[in-house]
């Protein structure tokens, strides 16, 4: 189309459409009324320094209302007052209800006050409680009182620390006038573990064999353990006291066995509430579930006014014996434990002897003193010739009356002569006498005792005529290893 100088509609159309775009608002254009174009330049600038400058306004009153300190706070007497509708930046009041306008005439309304009214101060963020508050002490309990600090000594010097124990150590035995126990074996992968007298924190015994009386012992597979000639098979948790002529244990767990024949050392045993007491023998202590078990393997155990004897198995609740058994089968914990027992001869009635009878008379399954060849008493010959081992003991079980010391004596091929020794009459009724071969004494000088090389042929108990002697087993035992 030719120009012919005259804005055309098409024209008009461009620059509405780009005014509108600056405005961000249509505009409305009178019907049949042209507009005259302006420079597009100067309305698009216009409008973006406008709407730059509205959210610098918004931004520095939200950042003013947010950082301002909080105002004081008003009396109690003065009423809040409302911020203004219209302000720029304010937020409504929290937490109030705004109240109602008073009523005033329309002619006598006053001017606005221009001034803004103060923000309400914002809500103060209560401290978060402490994660683990500290638990304070009950006022009831004592305080404790702090240890007293140790004397300075010259090996320690007050500013000198003192090193822990290492941990893989037993304690350190403390000097004390009772026997010492001593470890003489321990099974494959077993753990003894030891604490000191009067304590429960256990250590590893690791290379320590020797230990004071009064320790707690602790394992879990069998240890062999001796103390003042009393051998012990250790399967649990054992107290050991020990004085100089008696032997005290307290079984707090599972099984020990207990051999003190021939150390002349009575034992007493604490177990789940009973206590029992054997002079010399050979017992078995099981701890179970719902009961305890005791057998006797050798000698005699009391537990109050009841009596075990050998071979009894007694099954023991919290009101005392329940029942008794005899013992058929070698127990769990002994297998494997070498027998002291060198010879033992019982005279049972109607039992084989393996011995010979050189003086007396088998009566009743006992071994009654007799007279021959001018002498009375019992003689016994041994059904082979016995060697001597150091540290054996000749054991009698016998009840004997109507005479005062006697002798007791045997026979020594090697010598040709006989070791012998005297020995006190005990009380009447059944005894028990052990008879370390150690004291005898050859007869000519009654000097040497008996050695290694030496063996024994028989045993002779001579006693007075008349007197009232009655053997009811011979024993002679070795010594515990």
């Amino acid at each position: 189309m030719p120009d012919t100088g005259k804005p055309s509609r098409n024209h008009d159309r461009i620059w509405d459409v780009l005014i509108e775009d600056a405005l961000k608002a249509p505009v409305a254009l009178p019907v049949g009324r042209r507009a005259t174009p302006r420079p597009p330049r100067r309305r698009v600038w216009a409008s973006v320094t406008v709407t730059a400058l509205c959210a610098l306004l918004i931004a520095g009153a939200l950042l003013f209302a947010f950082t301002r300190p909080p105002a004081a706070k008003p009396d109690a007497g003065t009423a809040d007052v409302a911020p203004a509708s219209n302000q720029p930046g304010e937020q409504p009041r929290r937490n109030h209800e705004q109240e109602p306008a008073p009523q005033v005439p329309a002619g006598n309304q006053a001017k606005p006050d221009p001034t803004p009214a103060p923000h309400e101060p914002l809500p103060k963020p209560e401290p978060e409680p402490p994660k683990d508050p500290p638990e304070d002490p009950p006022k009831d309990a004592p305080e404790e009182a702090p240890e007293p600090e140790p004397e300075p000594t010259p090996d320690r010097p007050r500013d000198t620390v003192e090193k822990p124990e290492p941990e893989n150590t037993a304690p350190v035995p403390a000097p004390g006038h009772g026997p010492r126990i001593t470890l003489l074996r321990a099974d494959r992968n077993a753990r003894l573990k030891v604490a000191a007298p009067g304590k429960r924190e256990y250590r590893d015994a690791g290379d320590t064999t020797d230990f004071d009386h009064g320790c707690t012992f602790s394992c879990d597979k069998p240890v062999d353990l001796r103390v003042a000639g009393v051998f012990l098979r250790l399967q649990g948790e054992l107290v050991i006291d020990a004085s100089a002529d008696a032997l005290a244990l307290t079984l707090l767990t599972h099984d020990v066995y207990v051999d003190s024949r021939g150390a002349g050392m009575p034992v007493s045993v604490k177990m789940d509430g009973h206590g029992l007491y054997f002079p010399t023998g050979a017992v078995l202590f099981e701890e179970g579930a719902a009961s305890e078990h005791v057998s006797v393997l050798d000698g005699e155990v009391t537990l109050g006014a009841e009596t075990l004897t050998r071979q009894q198995r007694a099954t023991l609740k919290r009101r005392g014996i329940t029942a008794i058994a005899t013992i058929t089968d070698e127990p769990a914990l002994l297998r494997g434990l070498a027998d002291r027992v060198l010879y033992r001869e019982d005279f049972d009635a109607g039992a084989p002897t393996r011995g010979r009878l050189l003086r007396g008379e088998l009566r009743d399954g006992l071994l009654v003193a007799g007279a021959r060849d001018g002498q009375y008493g019992a003689f016994w010959g041994y059904p082979r010739d016995l060697d001597h081992v150091d540290g054996a003991v000749l054991r009698l079980r016998l009840r004997i009356s109507g005479t005062g010391d006697f002798d007791v004596t045997q026979f020594c091929p090697q010598r040709n002569d006989n070791f012998s020794t005297r020995v006190a009459a005990p009380a009447d009724g059944w005894h028990v006498l052990e008879l370390r071969l150690a004291d005898f004494r050859e007869r000519t000088e009654h000097k040497h005792a008996p050695a290694t090389g030496e063996s024994f042929k028989n045993v002779n108990i001579t006693v007075p005529e008349g007197s009232v002697l009655e053997i009811d087993w011979i024993e002679l035992i070795g010594p515990v290893k």
